[in-house]
């Protein structure tokens, strides 16, 4: 190591200045001290004030980070909470759909009694009213389809079933998305087992309207035979095509909790 004033040289990597050599003649021992003492304190002071920099910055980020994911967690909770109302109400709009196909089926029928009323007599004494034809039937056997089964996905309750419980998961949040998605199979389920008939209800009433107008046409009974097959066929194929497929009975197929 160099001495005779210069405390750098020879530093290498050692952040520390150097001890000097031969200190017990140099009449500049004082002044050395002091400088030596200084350069200490600044060194000291250096590594104090990137220990205090590095602190203050990861505090800052430390709270940075509490106030994303405090921020994600209200946002996940005002999100599941959300996602829960709608399920809860799910089995309340779907009655209202159900009875609101009732209505209208209900509604149609009666209007479309008052008008065959006004056209049509099933009494064959009054030469000048024609008694209704075979034909004039078919819209009110599909209105009627279509209130009976609505009125099957109201009140028909299957077997007793469970939906299973969410698994573990290896992270907070996967559990709670499955635990999510639990509930919503569940609180659905009654729902899923009984839709084809609400479905089939619908293409009933659909098809009901339609053939309003076949009273005041002039068909065979034949035609107006093939033309019941035709529809009947269309209200049970089409809510399977609509569902994919799906006949299943409810509790048979799909677990749920008997509601």
């Amino acid at each position: 190591m160099a001495v005779d004033g210069n405390p750098h040289a020879g530093g290498g990597a050692d952040p520390w200045p150097p001890l000097p050599a031969g200190i017990a003649n140099d009449p500049q021992i004082e002044y050395k001290k002091i400088l030596y003492q200084a350069q200490v304190d600044a060194a000291a002071a250096q590594q104090k004030a990137g220990a205090d920099s590095a602190a203050a910055l990861a505090a800052t980020d430390a709270q940075r980070t509490q106030a994303a994911w405090s921020n994600e967690y209200a946002l996940l909770q005002s999100l599941y909470g959300a996602y829960l109302d709608v399920t809860k109400g799910a089995l309340d709009r779907a009655q209202s759909r159900a009875q609101f196909v009732q209505t209208a089926a209900a509604a149609v029928s009666t209007a479309y009694a008052g008008i065959l009323a006004l056209s049509y007599s099933v009494s064959s004494t009054n030469p000048k009213i024609r008694s209704l034809p075979v034909q004039g039937i078919v819209a009110t056997l599909f209105l009627g389809l279509s209130i009976a089964l609505a009125t099957v996905y109201l009140a028909y309750f299957g077997g007793q079933g469970s939906v299973p419980g969410p698994g573990a998961a290896p992270s907070l949040g996967e559990q709670q998305r499955a635990r999510l998605a639990s509930f919503i199979n569940w609180a659905s389920a009654p729902i899923v087992t009984r839709v084809y008939f609400l479905h089939a209800a619908v293409v009933s009433l659909a098809v009901g309207v339609a053939c309003l107008p076949v009273a005041y046409m002039s068909i065979s009974s034949t035609d107006a035979v093939k033309l019941t097959v035709a529809g009947l066929a269309a209200v049970f194929v089409l809510p399977g095509l609509i569902t994919g497929g799906s006949w299943r009975l409810p509790g048979r197929s799909h677990p749920s909790q008997g509601g």
